[in-house]
């Protein structure tokens, strides 16, 4: 249910919803795990400027969950999220 509630805000451009749907397929939690899926929810709301999409997105990065391992890219988006005090 909440998945549901989820997407209707992030529709609308929320970057908490984004960033909580974003969890819910990087966890598994109430769908498939899919953090290509978890990914693309978190960059949405990175391109808004929300440091905890781009906080996520570093550690997508860092560990290599659904995209290639790459310390650069983990870094940059560190850095991002840091500036904006996450």
């Amino acid at each position: 249910m909440a998945r549901e509630w989820y997407e209707q805000a992030a529709a609308q451009g929320h970057t908490e919803a984004q960033c909580r749907l974003g969890v819910l397929y990087a966890t598994g939690h109430g769908v498939p795990q899919d953090y290509v899926q978890a990914r693309q929810w978190w960059e949405q709301a990175a391109a808004q400027g929300d440091a905890v999409g781009q906080y996520n997105l570093g550690c997508l990065y860092a560990k290599g969950h659904g995209v290639p391992q790459d310390d650069a890219m983990a870094r940059q988006w560190y850095e991002q999220a840091a500036a904006r005090g996450c």
